[in-house]
This record gives C-alpha cells, sequence and structure tokens, in this order.
C-alpha cells in the first residue's frame, strides 16, 4: 500500500483514457477508484490495529498514508470511529472471546 497507484499508470496498462476509466471504474463498483483504494487500505489497516499494538503513525504509514492525522481522518470518515477508538473495541471484545 505505500506504492502509489496512478490511475494514467493503470489506464495504459489496460489500453484506455484514465478518464474513461474512472467513468467506467464508477459505473460497475458505485465509488471513484480512488474511495475504492481508501477503503481497502483503511481495511487492512483495522486488521492491523486489532491484532497488534503498533503505533498509530506506523500502521498509517504502513498502509500508505502521508501522517497520521490524515489517516484517522479517513479511517473515522469511513468507519465512524477514530483508530484507537476501535482499538480499544478490538481489544475489548478479544478480552470477552477468552471467557
Amino acid at each position: 500500500f505505500r506504492d502509489r497507484l496512478m490511475i494514467k499508470d493503470i489506464a495504459r496498462a489496460a489500453g484506455v483514457h484514465p478518464v474513461y476509466l474512472g467513468q467506467v471504474f464508477r459505473r460497475q463498483f458505485g465509488e471513484t477508484i480512488g474511495a475504492y483504494v481508501n477503503r481497502l487500505r483503511i481495511r487492512a489497516a483495522a486488521d492491523q490495529l486489532s491484532s497488534t499494538d503498533a503505533p498509530l503513525a506506523d500502521v498509517a504509514f504502513e498502509y500508505g498514508f502521508c501522517d497520521q492525522s490524515h489517516f484517522q481522518r479517513v479511517f473515522k470518515r469511513l468507519s465512524g470511529r477514530t483508530p484507537t477508538e476501535f482499538r480499544k473495541n478490538s481489544e475489548a471484545l478479544r478480552s470477552v472471546a477468552l471467557l
């Protein structure tokens, strides 16, 4: 996730114009390519948050966010919780599962 995906490179590989690729993607999947990639990044980061105690800044960088603040904003927008709230809830659920 650290490597930036460039739509122009994907479009070139597919043999189509970048604007056309974006339009087709949005029609097919109901969201932009960028929104889709962010959702995948947040889903993967959530898995790491629930299974490790890695610092948020490290998790943010690992999943391609330039800083922790941006990661936290995107995470909250997509999940409804901050990464810290998500992690605390995950820890509580794991504790209950051990009982």
